[in-house]
């Protein structure tokens, strides 16, 4: 299942997005409203994403959006690790399917095994997939916009040793004047 975009770089910008609200959400902090908060972003931006390249998802993709932001919000609600567990994999599982089913035919026409091969392939091109869209982003790019960006390029390869010796040196002081 390989896609082609008319605006790739779309979707590498939606998808780093994604990744700095996921990082916020859920880094350092317990899952609560952040769970059905993100799984709402991330129907917001593949209806999006959808609707900017001309396709509409059928029905019951949107079911499981809406059932994973049903069982998102029973993380929020729940207390026991167990059900907090269970309604994540829920979660997960429904997302991969509503990314699964959404530029194919509905649920009802489809077998079992196949339902399964389209998670697979869905999970093997949420993988996979980014490295050509990137690649297709920096070619992409104006050679002028490139030539003005290496000298910063080169000044932070330049620092990045300097910045990473110093980091560590300060770190290691942190440890020893708190005792």
């Amino acid at each position: 299942m390989h896609l082609t975009l008319r605006q790739p770089n779309r979707l590498l910008l939606g998808a780093l997005m994604l990744g700095v609200c996921a990082d916020y959400f859920f880094n350092g902090r317990a899952l609560g409203i952040s769970v059905p908060l993100f799984v709402m972003l991330f129907i917001a931006f593949l209806i999006s994403l959808g609707a900017r390249e001309g396709q509409r998802p059928p029905r019951t993709a949107l079911w499981f959006g809406g059932l994973a932001l049903c069982f998102g919000a029973g993380v929020m609600l729940r207390a026991t690790p167990l059900l907090v567990l269970l309604d994540l994999l829920v979660v997960l599982g429904f997302m991969f399917l509503l990314v699964a089913l959404y530029r194919g035919t509905s649920l009802r026409q489809l077998p079992i095994a196949r339902i399964l091969d389209r998670t697979l392939r869905a999970i093997v091109t949420i993988s996979f997939e980014p490295a050509p869209l990137i690649a297709h982003g920096v070619r992409s790019v104006p050679t002028r916009r490139i030539d003005r960006l290496l000298p910063i390029g080169r000044g932070l390869l330049l620092a990045l040793p300097v910045l990473a010796c110093f980091g560590g040196l300060l770190m290691s002081a942190d440890s020893v004047f708190a005792s």
